[in-house]
């Protein structure tokens, strides 16, 4: 699974709302390798963190993206926006499922939720930091070579509207 690919193909989906809204991109890759992964479930987690960027970001602002290979054989990928970042009281729910600060019929609350579940289905984890001076920084590190577990993640069935 080469993410830098994931990412570039994510970034082409959500190239008009970057575009309306004047959201510069900055992007950092330091790998080159490809990991081990179901490349489908991380475009689908990469989708929701950079949807999520670009709803929080002022116009105007920047999204960076990076990915950096550490000395244990992972990947570290952050995005990071300039918005105002995740007051403290939502901050340790924002990974419950159905948990939404969007208007009813504008989010179901399982973004997170699905996108933690399928990276530790890869064997990684997942954290949110609010960044000195404003904005969100959400740091997802997966390993490089490990097997993905066995236990598919949960996904959400676009026909059905389910969480399967």
């Amino acid at each position: 699974c080469d993410l830098r690919q994931g990412l570039e193909t994510t970034l082409r989906l959500l190239a008009d709302r970057l575009r309306e809204r004047d959201i510069q991109i900055l992007r950092n890759y330091h790998t080159e390798r490809l990991i081990i992964g179901r490349p489908w479930q991380l475009n689908q987690v990469f989708l929701n963190l950079l949807d999520n960027a670009v709803r929080a970001s002022p116009p105007g602002s920047r999204i960076s993206l990076s990915l950096v290979e550490t000395a244990n054989d992972t990947v570290l990928l952050s995005v990071s926006d300039e918005g105002p970042g995740i007051p403290a009281e939502n901050r340790k729910r924002i990974f419950d499922p159905f948990f939404t600060t969007r208007p009813p019929g504008e989010g179901t609350g399982l973004g997170l939720y699905l996108s933690r579940q399928i990276i530790e289905s890869h064997g990684g984890t997942m954290r949110a930091d609010n960044l000195p001076g404003g904005g969100c920084e959400f740091t997802v590190e997966l390993p490089m070579s490990a097997a993905t577990n066995e236990r598919e993640a949960p996904t959400t069935d676009k026909r059905r509207g389910a969480v399967a």
